[in-house]
C-alpha cells in the first residue's frame, strides 16, 4: 500500500483527499501535515493533522508528501 501526507489541511488539501480516496484507493494517506496549528483541525476524516515538526518527530515515513495549499504559499513550504 502506498502512503502519503498530504502539506495542508484546508479546501484545497481536503479536496485533493478526496480525489485520492476515490481515484486511488490503494493510496494510504497517512497524515496531514500544516505549518502551524492555528485555525487547522485536528483531524480529517480520522486522519491527525499535525506540524511538520511533530510529523518528523511521530517517525512515520511516506512515500510522498503531497503539497495542497494555494499557491501563493508555495515559496513559503517549499523554501
Amino acid at each position: 500500500m502506498n502512503q502519503i501526507a498530504i502539506y495542508g489541511a484546508q479546501m484545497v488539501a481536503v479536496s485533493v483527499y478526496y480525489a485520492l480516496k476515490t481515484l486511488y484507493p490503494d493510496v494510504q494517506v497517512a497524515a496531514f501535515v500544516v505549518s502551524n496549528m492555528e485555525g487547522n483541525p485536528v483531524q480529517i476524516d480520522g486522519i491527525p493533522v499535525m506540524t511538520l515538526e511533530a510529523y518528523e518527530r511521530s517517525g512515520d515515513k511516506v512515500s510522498k508528501i503531497l503539497i495542497a495549499v494555494p499557491e501563493n504559499f508555495h515559496a513559503e513550504i517549499i523554501g
